[in-house]
């Protein structure tokens, strides 16, 4: 929680409050129109390249407003400052995703070749989208003054996790004495903890996106999952350099040439779904299939995924192997 002391209209917990208020108000209007099939089939925006950006913001501001929420409830003076300049760029990367969702939707308005569908409930989303819109400007230049109260940080001494940690033992009474292992093993195996929270992210968005558009292909099914759980670990790694979720130790040159692969082929997969229409007519015949996407978006990011490995293990041939000596700090947080 920001401090006690500090008065509740002060502009960063203006800021991420109002932007809480945003990514709900964004859910609850994007919500219905996805799965309802109604609604959904005379949106502007049911098609590739709008819906992949809807279908992220969708499926992360639910997450990123969880950890929002979790973290604001800690009350701990140790590292004060970091965790509200943490908080205030987790909402900022929160309404920048929303932002770019609203930037797509207002594109299909405008671009939409078959307005014939639309319906009476189309004018309502479109108004939605506007409400939407004026909003998310009103908080991102709240974001913008938050943001201007502290400089750059690098490195951070406190992270989300063991703030997790200490909001589990004041509502459990529970791992006091084997929290702070606990919460170093997390920190060692960040990549694993990323992996299983972007999977459990991906069946919820999976098994949503299959009951609103009426998927049954099993193959489709499979492959939205694998697709989603990719985009979701580009996104875990990335917001994580950005916010701190997990303050890491240094990794090898491997494990860091292993996950910028990670990152690239997500972000290549999410790029071939939202474009896979164009991407075909220059790589593929015919018309395509279910099986001709599977290949093109798992082609898409394997060839990321190997072209940034290389790039990055031929530029780490040039550094130094990181070493403990280079760790910044002391990781704080769980006493």
């Amino acid at each position: 929680m920001l401090p006690a002391s500090a008065p509740n209209q002060r502009p960063a917990a203006v800021a991420i409050r109002s932007g809480l208020a945003v990514a709900m108000l964004f859910e609850l209007i994007t919500g219905p129109e996805t799965q309802f099939r109604a609604a959904w089939s005379a949106s502007p925006w049911r098609q590739d390249p709008y819906h992949t950006a809807v279908l992220l913001a969708q499926v992360t501001t639910p997450m990123l407003v969880v950890a929002v929420l979790l973290r604001l409830a800690v009350r701990s003076p140790a590292g004060q400052a970091e965790r509200e300049q943490q908080l205030v760029r987790a909402t900022g990367i929160t309404i920048a995703l929303i932002a770019l969702a609203l930037c797509s939707e207002w594109a299909s308005v405008v671009a939409d070749p078959a307005r014939q569908r639309w319906r009476a409930g189309t004018g309502l989303e479109v108004v939605g989208l506007g409400l939407c819109t004026a909003f998310s400007l009103l908080v991102t230049q709240l974001l913008w003054r938050a943001r201007s109260e502290h400089g750059a940080t690098q490195r951070w001494r406190h992270d989300w996790l063991a703030d997790g940690a200490i909001l589990i033992e004041r509502l459990t009474g529970l791992g006091r004495r084997r929290g702070p292992q606990v919460v170093e093993q997390l920190r060692r195996h960040t990549s694993a903890v990323f992996l299983a929270a972007s999977m459990l992210a991906a069946a919820a968005g999976t098994a949503a996106q299959a009951f609103g558009e009426g998927i049954t292909d099993l193959r489709l099914i499979a492959w939205n999952f694998l697709a989603i759980t990719a985009a979701l670990s580009a996104f875990c790694f990335t917001s994580n350099a950005i916010v701190g979720f997990i303050a890491r130790p240094p990794r090898s040159r491997t494990r860091q040439t292993v996950e910028r692969g990670v990152v690239a082929g997500g972000i290549a997969v999410l790029v071939a779904i939202a474009f896979h229409d164009p991407l075909w007519s220059l790589v593929g015949r015919g018309q395509l299939t279910a099986g001709g996407l599977i290949a093109l978006t798992s082609g898409a990011g394997g060839l990321a995924a190997t072209l940034a490995a290389v790039a990055s293990h031929l530029a780490g041939l040039r550094r130094p192997e990181p070493s403990d000596t280079g760790r910044v700090g002391t990781l704080r947080g769980v006493n």
